[in-house]
């Protein structure tokens, strides 16, 4: 649920649609030479309802500041002047004009612009290698980008490669990104639509015969048919026909099950090997789930061990060995032997990327390191692409 939760709020940033409302002043910027081969957070924040950039020192960098700013995404971040968008490069450079209505990040060296209501793509270079004749397009996944043709409610979509060839007709009435080879697609609309798999060539492998499908990983995944749970490979084979009510995607070799209000684990051959007896569960991450039990959250390991007792109100997923729980309506930091790295002190948290992780207390959001230090002040939102970054 995180996840999606942060990448809605890029997306929703990138379109221009978020207002910052926080007070305070900005840092001096640094001088380029001061911080060649320094550790950068990608961190935007928004004092003053102006976006910038800063260093894990939270001092501001490149020296600008602009209208709105979004996450760097393949060495590009998309910047807003004069109420339209363009991009600046890792040294603060804009190398594409502020010139569009709204956009979508780099991905595959590509990234979906809009521009009088109509969605294409650039590369890297600013230029238009899909026309902006699209009514909506989204970031590609293994070479290959959707569009739409028509409204949200009636339109169909397809996939496009990298040359802005359509490779995929606009037939589906739905479609997911490509992973493990494969994207999701529905035939039909959304009250009546069936689901199947097509590969990157636009070739039907997992006929559209399903009401529900989840996305592959390690090779599987979970499909319903008429109230029917089953575990499919990518060749649309039946791996294992479940009884359950619910079934979803498989994680470090467990897939999650309720039945009857309880939650349990099932493994490749859909064996139970975690009994049907938590409220509430979520998938496998670092080796540890979370689970529920008497309105208390602990955390299990994959052969159903309690490691973490249920002591917590609420836990996020572990991420770099570290996760964050809530306990008397605040949250602290643990690691995976359950010892508080940091006290329950937080007002709000994500979860940790790259060493860093957004934290609230109050109205004020930061940045913190692992020890929580705050490292960056008065965030709105941030990035962790530290790697990206060539000074």
């Amino acid at each position: 649920h995180l996840t999606l939760l942060a990448m809605l709020m890029l997306l929703v940033c990138a379109c221009g649609n978020q207002n910052g409302n926080q007070d305070g002043d900005h840092n001096e910027p640094k001088n380029e030479d001061n911080i060649k081969g320094s550790q950068v957070v990608i961190a935007v924040n928004m004092l003053n309802n102006v976006g910038y950039f800063t260093d894990s020192n939270g001092t501001l960098l490149f020296n600008q500041q602009f209208e709105r700013v979004n996450a760097f995404s393949e060495g590009l971040a998309g910047v807003k002047k004069n109420g339209k968008w363009g991009f600046i490069n890792t040294k603060g450079e804009l190398v594409i004009p502020c010139t569009y209505d709204g956009f979508y990040p780099f991905s595959d060296g590509l990234a979906s612009v809009r521009l009088n209501d109509k969605w294409g793509f650039i590369n890297t270079k600013g230029e238009l290698v899909v026309p902006c004749m699209y009514d909506a397009a989204y970031s590609f996944s293994e070479g290959l980008g959707r569009v739409r043709q028509g409204d949200q409610y009636d339109g169909k979509w397809g996939y496009v490669n990298t040359k802005g060839e359509l490779v995929v007709p606009c037939t589906y009435g739905g479609v997911y990104p490509f992973s493990d080879g494969l994207a999701r697609v529905m035939k039909g609309n959304a009250f009546d639509g069936k689901w199947g798999f097509i590969n990157t060539k636009g070739e039907l492998v997992v006929p559209c015969q399903y009401d529900e499908v989840g996305t592959f990983s390690e090779g599987l995944t979970c499909v319903k048919l008429n109230g029917k749970n089953s575990i499919i490979n990518t060749k649309g084979e039946l791996i294992v026909s479940c009884s359950y009510d619910e079934v979803w995607d498989f994680s470090e070799g467990f897939a999650l099950v309720r039945d009857n209000g309880k939650y349990g684990f099932v493994n490749t051959k859909g064996e139970l090997v975690v009994p049907l007896m938590y409220d509430d569960a979520w998938y496998f991450s670092q080796g540890l789930a979370r689970v529920k039990q008497n309105g208390k959250y602990g955390f299990i390991n994959t052969k159903g061990e309690l490691l973490i007792p249920f002591t917590y109100d609420e836990v996020r997923d572990f991420a770099e060995g570290l996760t964050f729980v809530k306990q008397n309506g605040k949250w602290g930091i643990i690691n995976t032997k359950g010892d508080f790295v940091v006290p329950c002190t937080y007002d709000g948290a994500t979860y940790f990327s790259e060493g860093f992780a957004k934290v609230r207390i109050g109205d004020k959001s930061s940045v913190i390191n692992k020890t929580g230090k705050i490292v960056v002040a008065e965030c709105y939102m941030y990035s962790t692409e530290w790697s990206e970054v060539e000074f």
